[in-house]
C-alpha cells in the first residue's frame, strides 16, 4: 500500500502536514492510518471532528519530529469497503406510450461496462387517442445497447455509471394485433430491424431518463384477402403501435420513444 519511510530531523515541528497530490499542506493532527484513508484533527483542535482523506489524494505526512512518511499508493489496489458495485437493472416505463393507444413497460441489464440489454413488452387494447384506430394485440422489442458511458465520482475514486450516456441500439420489433372496422376483424403481424440513436440521463443515481430514434427494415402480413388495390392500400397501415411503417412499397420503418426507470 505504500513503501518507504524517510526520516528527515531537521527541526521540532508544533504539528503535522499533510501533503497532498496537489502540493496543498494541510495543518493537522494525524490519528489513524487505515488501508485507504488518513483520518485527522485539524491543527489546534483537541477535541474537533475527526476527518478523513483518502491515501491517493496525499503524497506524504510530515510528522510534528519532523520524520516524514511518504504515501505511495497502489492505484490498482482498491479496500472493499471502497469498491463500488454499480446497479445492474432498470424498470422503464415509456410515458409517451398511453397517447399512442398502448401502454409499454421495459427492463434495461448490465451486460458489462458499455454493452447493455434492453426489452420491452407492451399491451394494445384501449383507446386514448380517437385519431388511431382501435386495436387489440400485443408488441416485444428486443435490443443491445452499445453505450459510450460518462464517468461518474463516488468516495473520491471515479467510476463509470453503466446506464448514463449515448448509445446506438440494434434492436428487433414485433407486434400483433387485430383491428375492427368496415372489413372486419383484420389480423396483423408485423416485423422490423431498427437501429436506433439515444441517451440516457441518471438522476440522483436512481432514476433514469431515456429518449431514442431510429430508423429500419419492416414487414407487414395481415389475414386480409385483398381484392383491389384500393384494399391493399387501404390495409397497409402506417401505424403500427410497436413503430411507424411506409408501406409494402417502401418497406422504412421509423422507431422512437421515452422512457423514465428506477435503477436498481
Amino acid at each position: 500500500m505504500f513503501a518507504g519511510i524517510i526520516f528527515n530531523n531537521s527541526g521540532l515541528k508544533a504539528q503535522d502536514k499533510i501533503v497532498r497530490t496537489n502540493k496543498d499542506t494541510v495543518l493537522a493532527k494525524v490519528i489513524e492510518m487505515t488501508s485507504d484513508k488518513i483520518r485527522f484533527r485539524r491543527y489546534g483542535m483537541k477535541t474537533g471532528p475527526i476527518l478523513e482523506i483518502y491515501k491517493n489524494q496525499v503524497s506524504k505526512i510530515i510528522y510534528e519530529n519532523g520524520s516524514e512518511l511518504e504515501i505511495i499508493y497502489d492505484s490498482y489496489y482498491v479496500s472493499p469497503d471502497l469498491l463500488v458495485h454499480p446497479p445492474k437493472n432498470v424498470f422503464k416505463v415509456d410515458f409517451i406510450s398511453p397517447f399512442l393507444n398502448h401502454v409499454t413497460i421495459g427492463y434495461e441489464r448490465l451486460i458489462k461496462s458499455g454493452l447493455n440489454l434492453d426489452l420491452k413488452g407492451g399491451l394494445i387494447g384501449f383507446r386514448i387517442s380517437e385519431g388511431i384506430d382501435y386495436a387489440e394485440g400485443f408488441l416485444v422489442k428486443v435490443g443491445v445497447k452499445y453505450i459510450w458511458t460518462t464517468q461518474a465520482i463516488s468516495r473520491g475514486l471515479k467510476y463509470t455509471h453503466p446506464f448514463n450516456g449515448k448509445y446506438v441500439k440494434p434492436e428487433l420489433v414485433y407486434s400483433h394485433f387485430k383491428t375492427f372496422g368496415q372489413k372486419g376483424q383484420i389480423l396483423y403481424n408485423n416485423y422490423a430491424l431498427c437501429i436506433n440513436f439515444g441517451n440516457q440521463y441518471i438522476f440522483w443515481d436512481v432514476l433514469t431518463l431515456d429518449y431514442y430514434v431510429g430508423l429500419g427494415y419492416g414487414l407487414q402480413y395481415s389475414d386480409y384477402d385483398a381484392t383491389s388495390t384500393y384494399d391493399r392500400n387501404d390495409i397497409d397501415l402506417n401505424y403500427l403501435h410497436s413503430h411507424f411503417y411506409f408501406g409494402k412499397k417502401l418497406p422504412i420503418v421509423l422507431n422512437g420513444g421515452a422512457t423514465i426507470g428506477l435503477i436498481f
